[in-house]
């Protein structure tokens, strides 16, 4: 929601993994009717009107859905062919992942190159502090009530606040930004979700 904002510790774990993140604007689905269709498809064949015992039970009825709408059902604008009859290379990303070795494949580097491209701006609280991504950074020559621009150094991996005659102020290293801080995050927003889920009088999951 901010205008200038940080990316989220879920996203810089899509980025270490060296997936793309691609973001639509709200509030309109014709930016992303595929997707809003294949919600629909699902929500009323595995969810309306059922309830499954255990994330897993809903996962593995979910896949058996899927499997049978891409390998089986005939579809009239692929020439009556299932979509993966059509398109065989869809079967698989190409892209290999499994949590044991999820730390190998996750590449610091690519977060790094990408922080190196964002600029954030932020106002010097009457401490002399801005807060960046929830973490609070003091600045001795901030000026209270004046903005300040923020980049990332991929060599120095250091954060370059700015005044407003483009002048550095102040250098500090970021805050939690390992791959071990970002996969944590990356778990804790999973549980996170999950709890919300559960707590969703409209969630199928019972447990």
């Amino acid at each position: 929601k901010s205008t200038s904002p940080v990316p989220s510790l879920w996203h810089l774990w899509l980025i270490g993994l060296d997936v793309e993140l691609c973001f639509i604007k709200h509030a309109r689905p014709q930016e992303k009717a595929l997707i809003e269709r294949s919600h629909q498809i699902i929500e009323r064949q595995v969810i309306r009107g059922q309830t499954y015992s255990s994330w897993q039970e809903l996962w593995q009825y979910c896949q058996q859905r899927c499997d049978r709408l891409n390998r089986f059902l005939p579809n009239r604008m692929l020439s009556r062919k299932a979509p993966l009859e059509y398109y065989p290379e869809a079967r698989h990303s190409g892209r290999q992942y499994c949590i044991e070795q999820e730390q190998k494949l996750f590449n610091m580097q690519r977060v790094y190159e990408f922080l190196a491209r964002c600029t954030w701006f932020r106002k010097v609280s009457k401490g002399r502090t801005v807060v960046l991504g929830g973490k609070t950074y003091y600045l001795s020559k901030g000026k209270p009530q004046v903005q300040v621009q923020i980049t990332f150094c991929v060599n120095s991996l250091q954060l370059v606040f700015r005044d407003i005659n483009d002048q550095i102020i102040d250098q500090k290293s970021i805050r939690q930004l390992s791959c071990q801080d970002i996969m944590q995050g990356r778990s804790e927003q999973l549980l996170e979700t999950y709890n919300q889920l559960k707590s969703n009088q409209h969630c199928p999951i019972k447990t």
